[in-house]
């Protein structure tokens, strides 16, 4: 899944997310970097950077026309 990572850095990304606790969450994020197993990305729900496992990632959709 690496490579859609590098794919997208920069852009705007729709993210279907699982945590160590097993919560889900839909997120907005621009991918930053990619770092092993780790994506660094700006959560616009956060408002900050955070980092998501790559293995944590259960879907994902670019974003075109909101800021991507």
């Amino acid at each position: 899944m690496e490579a859609w990572m590098q794919k997208y850095k920069g852009s705007m990304v729709e993210l279907i997310y699982s945590d160590g606790a097993e919560r889900f969450t839909k997120r907005v994020v621009r991918i930053l970097s990619v770092h092993g197993s780790y994506v660094l990305a700006y959560c616009t729900e956060r408002r900050a950077v955070r980092s998501f496992a790559l293995g944590g990632i259960l879907a994902y959709q670019p974003l075109r026309g909101r800021g991507a």
